[in-house]
């Protein structure tokens, strides 16, 4: 008993996840901010000096004890909202998050209602039936009334 309980004690701290070293912690905040030469891409992927040393900045940060949220407002501080590549949830920029969902919504309740509006409406009364004979035969009695 006592080494099955030692067993599933030490099978649930092995699959525990282990704290993620300052690499794996540079390299998530590498991906969060944007590189502020260009403000396109974020430092992670961005290939300039000043990416290159804000790469070399976030490690030194971190190995000061720094957390990444201490890090993250660093930048904040520094560069404002814009150097974030997500906009936080909160305040205005949520509407970045909640507005496509609600257009979306919107669109598909528009379409359900004209799908179904569409199924509701009587068939169009059929026209006339055409004479015996066809078309021809309508178009020859009119062009000899023409004549006449």
């Amino acid at each position: 008993m006592k080494t099955t309980t030692g067993l599933l004690l030490m099978f649930l701290m092995a699959g525990a996840a282990a704290p993620a070293s300052l690499e794996e912690q540079a390299r998530e905040l590498e991906r969060q901010l944007i590189a502020p030469c260009c403000w396109r891409q974020p430092v992670a992927d961005h290939l300039s000096g000043e990416a290159d040393r804000m790469r070399g900045e976030i490690s030194a940060l971190l190995q000061e004890g720094k957390s990444q949220e201490e890090v993250l407002n660093f930048y904040v501080a520094q560069y404002g909202q814009a150097i974030l590549a997500k906009p936080p949830y909160r305040g205005f920029n949520l509407l970045a998050y909640v507005l496509p969902g609600f257009f979306l919504l919107v669109l598909g309740s528009g379409l359900g209602w004209i799908a179904i509006r569409s199924r509701q409406r009587p068939a169009a009364p059929l026209e006339e039936a055409a004479p015996p004979g066809g078309y021809a035969i309508q178009l020859e009695r009119a062009l000899r009334e023409m004549e006449e």
